[in-house]
């Protein structure tokens, strides 16, 4: 592990130090200073950490100064150092933290947790409402095939009584007794119908078949005779003295006919009837038979009844007639049923239409009555509280005038739907696990494979850097591997390898740089003494061409740097013509030999040869070697730029050897040129300071012209003023160059002077945006491009533009001036 933080022991201090540690004891919660030693800002007073005897901030660590001010505020009075440490080290704790928090692991943790949370609750929201949605169809599926069931039962007490009915009315003894009492009326055969009347349907009879009124009825619908079980009151209802269904009986003609339904007796046992009527034929009848009579048999709903119902079907019934004003559960659907066709059990029919639940309840806690369920619980007798959840229909039933009679409510134990909740918590339980699970073993996955691969990563690139050895590399087993955080290693190598080269460069650049400025200031030096030099200093290769000249030979000859540095194309011959043309001041007889022998040699194919003379490379080689004595020649040159006569020039030729610019050494001859003395010199004294005086007094208005045009360049608010006017008379260039050059002599280092340099002769030199003679741009153009940033490389140039301009446009600027201050 790397330790980026270090504090180096301080030596021992003496006694009469005004500074002091601060400690934090282990033992005691006190703080031990120095006596006699005040304590101010700029002590050396520390928080030192009592398990590694450290500091606690170290003190490379910057304060916001917003934030500390606020600190020191509230801790006044404190020592400012210990405040100071105190505010760092409590930053630092919060820093650390929220590094710790924004970190990769944590992160990645949160956002597993999160994404697997969401997706859960994704999970459960949607399985809850489908499960949900299913089990509770399921539930109300059960409950509502449950109270089908349950009017099938009343269908089969129908049929009970049916068959009990059908073996009395299809009887000859009942027939012919009912049959003399209606055709003879005598009092023996009325005798005989009650005596078969009464020991048929005697109570224990009908008490034995589960019958508790039997009635005979006339054709017409009037009560013959009737008889009831000992269970109930020996008395008839008053509605059932004339059969109120007459209507559904008396178009049958077929004597096997039977038609039932339900009533409600509210007279006498205020309870539901099922009743069943058929004909009384003879034995054995057909459809054919002929019939008088009719027997209705019926059957009240009670509790034993209710009971044997609850336990075929094995849930809780109750029945609530929408007569009773008594009833809760008829009162709350009298009014929502009225428009509702509800079933009518047809017991000539298997299928009933409208059979079909009206609605569903849940029911808790609650007090229901009138409610049975047979044999299956104590606990849900009638009357008794619902201490568990069921969930219940609503069944309609009605009469056979489909008048709505009464209503089912059936309830069954949650059975399913709490199945259904537990399957639905066991797979939201094995969910959870299996995202636990998978949330485990990604986060595995992730930190064997990305982020401890990755913090491994990030403090070998740590070592590096602290290193700061650009030749270390990340190395190691969990790098190799080919994925992309392997391919991240071997580019950060190969960057590394990279930013190596780039340093070795850079380093190679820095000395190539000092290196340059050393050249830069020697040439500038050198090319310095050479220009103060008065006389001609020239450097010619063996090929005579005159490589280089100081600022001397430009004030003598009509030459350029173009012509000189640029194109090479001027040689010492055309400087010196006499060097082939005349050399009867050379002693020497075998220079003569020399030049004889080849220029009778190159006559032939130079005939048309100019002043020149002779161009061969050969002899002009062994002209300048021979001259290379250590002696001064008398040579006339050629008619300069102001004077229109040769002029003799007392040379000197030395050889040496230089690099050029290929980096090639070669040997070149340096020629000293000295202007001879000449009488006639003294006599033309008096004529030059003639003219001299006019001159001068001519330099001395163009310099104060200049002064004055310096103060202007000097002044920002003038200088933009005076650009604003030269903008205006479309002549901004020279302006923009000077600025360009003062900016340029500004600068420090050579090789930003050269970039400056590069800038000004691509913007201003190269197409020959000033306002300048072509003359003197060509002579200055050579010097400048080949220049290598000397700060007096402009000089000449920057001297002509001035001059043009305060001629110029720097005149008529003073006028306007003027004219506009009096105005």
């Amino acid at each position: 592990m790397i330790e980026l933080e270090s504090v180096k022991e301080q030596p021992k201090k003496k006694e009469n130090n005004t500074s002091s540690k601060l400690q934090i004891s282990t033992t005691a919660n006190t703080t031990t200073t120095s006596p006699n030693t005040p304590m101010s800002s700029g002590s050396n007073t520390r928080l030192i950490n009592p398990f590694t005897s450290k500091p606690l901030i170290n003190n490379n660590h910057s304060i916001n100064n917003n934030n500390y001010n606020y600190y020191r505020a509230k801790n006044k009075g404190k020592d400012q150092q210990q405040v100071e440490d105190w505010y760092l080290f409590e930053n630092n704790n919060r820093n650390n933290y929220l590094k710790f928090i924004c970190s990769l692991r944590v992160s990645t943790l949160i956002l597993l947790t999160l994404t697997f949370t969401i997706m859960l609750m994704i999970f459960v929201v949607i399985i809850s409402s489908i499960f949900a949605t299913s089990f509770s169809d399921l539930e109300k599926k059960d409950v509502s095939n449950t109270s089908k069931r349950i009017i099938k039962s009343l269908k089969d007490q129908m049929d009970s009584i049916y068959n009990i009915l059908y073996a009395f009315a299809g009887w000859d003894d009942a027939y012919y007794s009912v049959y003399n009492v209606l055709y003879s009326g005598s009092e023996d055969d009325f005798n005989v119908f009650n005596n078969f009347i009464d020991v048929n349907l005697a109570p224990d009879v009908m008490q034995g078949v589960n019958l508790d009124i039997a009635i005979v009825y006339l054709l017409n619908g009037t009560e013959l005779t009737y008889k009831t079980s000992p269970n109930i009151k020996p008395i008839l209802p008053s509605f059932l003295k004339q059969f109120p269904y007459l209507n559904h009986v008396s178009h049958y003609q077929n004597a096997l006919f039977k038609v039932a339904g339900i009533l409600y007796d509210n007279e006498i046992a205020n309870q539901l009837l099922i009743w069943v009527i058929s004909p009384i034929t003879r034995a054995n009848p057909t459809s054919q038979s002929d019939f008088q009579s009719y027997f209705f048999f019926g059957k009240y709903i009670s509790m034993n009844l209710m009971n044997d119902i609850a336990d075929s079907v094995q849930c809780c019934i109750s029945f609530h007639v929408l007569q009773d004003l008594n009833d809760k559960i008829s009162n709350n659907w009298r009014n929502n049923v009225k428009n509702i066709n509800g079933t009518y059990p047809d017991i000539n029919s298997r299928v009933w239409s409208n059979n079909d639940v009206i609605g569903y309840d849940v029911l808790s806690n609650v007090e229901l009555e009138k409610r049975f369920c047979g044999t299956l619980d104590e606990k849900l007798k009638n009357g008794s509280i619902i201490t568990e959840q069921r969930y219940s229909s609503y069944h309609l039933v009605t009469d056979i005038n489909n008048n709505n009679l009464f209503i089912v409510r059936t309830d069954i134990p949650r059975s399913v739907y709490f199945v259904g909740l537990q399957s639905l918590l066991l797979a939201i339980f094995l969910l959870f696990g299996v995202c636990l699970l998978s949330t485990c073993i990604v986060i595995f996955f992730i930190e064997r494979r990305v982020l401890s691969r990755i913090s491994k990563l990030s403090n070998r690139i740590q070592q590096i850097a602290f290193s700061n050895d650009s030749k270390q590399r990340i190395v190691g087993k969990e790098y190799q591997a080919y994925d992309e955080l392997g391919n991240v290693v071997k580019n950060i190598n190969f960057m590394l390898s990279a930013l190596d080269n780039l340093l070795e460069q850079s380093k190679e650049q820095e000395v190539i740089k000092k290196l340059f400025q050393k050249i830069a200031q020697v040439e500038e030096s050198t090319k310095n003494i050479m220009n103060a030099i008065k006389d001609i200093v020239l450097t010619v290769n063996l090929d005579g061409r005159i490589l280089f000249a100081n600022s001397s030979f430009y004030d003598h000859f009509n030459y350029t740097t173009l012509d000189i540095e640029g194109l090479h194309n001027v040689t010492i011959i055309d400087l010196f013509p006499e060097l082939t043309n005349n050399l009867t001041y050379l002693s020497n007889s075998k220079l003569n030999e020399v030049y004889n022998n080849k220029s009778t040699s190159s006559s032939s194919s130079n005939n048309n040869n100019n002043n020149n003379g002779i161009n061969n490379v050969e002899l002009i080689g062994k002209i300048l070697q021979y001259l290379t004595n250590d002696e001064f020649h008398l040579l006339k040159a050629a008619p300069s730029k102001k004077k229109n006569e040769f002029i003799e020039y007392e040379c000197m030729f030395t050889k040496c050897k230089v690099v050029l610019q290929n980096n090639e050494q070669s040997k070149v001859y340096v020629v000293v040129a000295r202007k001879r003395s000449n009488r006639n010199s003294l006599n033309s004294t008096s004529t030059s300071n003639l003219n001299s005086i006019s001159e001068e007094e001519e330099d001395h208005e163009m310099n104060e012209i200049l002064t004055e045009f310096d103060k202007i360049l000097l002044d920002e608010k003038e200088r933009e003023k005076f650009k604003e006017y030269c903008k205006q008379e479309k002549s901004e260039e020279n302006i923009l160059f000077i600025e360009q050059v003062m900016f340029y002599k500004q600068l420090k280092e050579p090789y930003e002077r050269m970039i400056k340099q590069e800038y000004i002769f691509n913007n201003f030199l190269l197409n020959n945006s000033l306002n300048i003679s072509s003359e003197m741009l060509n002579k200055e153009l050579m010097r400048i491009k080949n220049g290598l940033g000397q700060v007096d490389l402009f000089d000449q140039l920057l001297q002509f533009v001035e001059i043009t301009v305060c001629k110029d446009t720097f005149m008529r600027y003073k006028q306007q001036q003027h004219d506009l201050m009096y105005l």
